[in-house]
């Protein structure tokens, strides 16, 4: 909840300058590092090169900042969806957990692909879901996510019944892509 905090403060104010954001909160249980981590990931995506990703992945670990990446996406998604349709952003619950982390063993191989993070081998899908594969229930919340928003199951299928044709998807993709400065 408060990396869904912060992420959500922060993309509220992605056309902001850095310099001028305010209301950012900094969760204590977050810690300094992680609140930039999260800030950047949610509203400076175009400062994110190997160099900040790997101090990045230094601070946190591989898998927790996958795992960060995977979060702060799928809030974004959320917020991005709300505020195109003109609603206010979800209310956020009360109270979290002070669970630990759990580690799940992945039940694949993952290496180095040249991406900036350990990613799954072999992969036939796209790279921005290959990029999420070190943490597998971050990686299934933000691709069940994306598909309900984005082609609801229907994205491989031959049949395309929306009111979009699958071009005009891809370029309403590709431009919004574009205009977030997504890296893939």
């Amino acid at each position: 909840l408060s990396i869904a905090a912060v992420t959500r403060a922060a993309f509220a104010q992605r056309h902001t300058a850095p310099w001028l954001r305010t209301g950012i909160p900094s969760p204590q249980n977050l810690g300094p590092e992680v609140v930039s981590l999260v800030t950047t990931l949610a509203a400076d995506a175009r400062r994110i090169d190997r160099e900040w990703a790997e101090t990045a992945i230094s601070q946190v670990g591989e898998r927790p900042y996958v795992e960060l990446v995977a979060l702060v996406a799928t809030m974004a998604i959320i917020d991005a969806f709300a505020e195109a349709i003109g609603l206010a952003p979800i209310a956020l619950p009360g109270s979290g957990s002070d669970a630990e982390p759990v580690e799940i063993a992945l039940d694949y191989e993952v290496g180095d692909i040249g991406g900036y993070v350990a990613m799954r081998t072999p992969w036939t899908d796209a790279n921005v879901g290959r990029a999420l594969t070190a943490s597998p229930s971050g990686n299934s919340l933000y691709r069940d996510l994306a598909a309900a928003c984005y082609h609801d199951g229907q994205f491989y299928d031959l049949e395309w019944d929306r009111p979009l044709s699958r071009p005009q998807t891809e370029v309403l993709a590709t431009a919004v892509s574009a205009a977030n400065e997504c890296f893939y």
